[in-house]
């Protein structure tokens, strides 16, 4: 039976497997900061993927979910205005 010691994510980030194996990629937001994310698993020799894109800016489809909520224009701009979001 296959055994393994289990990591805590402070151990990932230093394991040297763990970085051979680009399970943990670095990435920057968009003021420049740099952070870590997930690498792709499983590594497949003829598909091995990539991080292209690290998501959506913070409240980017704030506007748009609200909106598909039944929120209107000046019910979020009010949510705004209170700092909700």
């Amino acid at each position: 039976m296959p055994a393994s010691r289990i990591l805590s994510a402070e151990d990932m980030f230093g394991n040297p497997q763990y970085l051979a194996r680009e399970m943990l990629l670095s990435a920057k937001l968009p003021d420049g900061k740099p952070f870590k994310i997930p690498g792709i698993v499983p590594k497949l020799s003829d598909t091995p993927g990539g991080v292209e894109w690290t998501g959506p800016e913070l409240g980017e489809h704030t506007e748009r979910v609200l909106a598909a909520l039944g929120y209107d224009s000046e019910a979020i701009a009010e949510l705004r205005r209170n700092g909700a979001v």
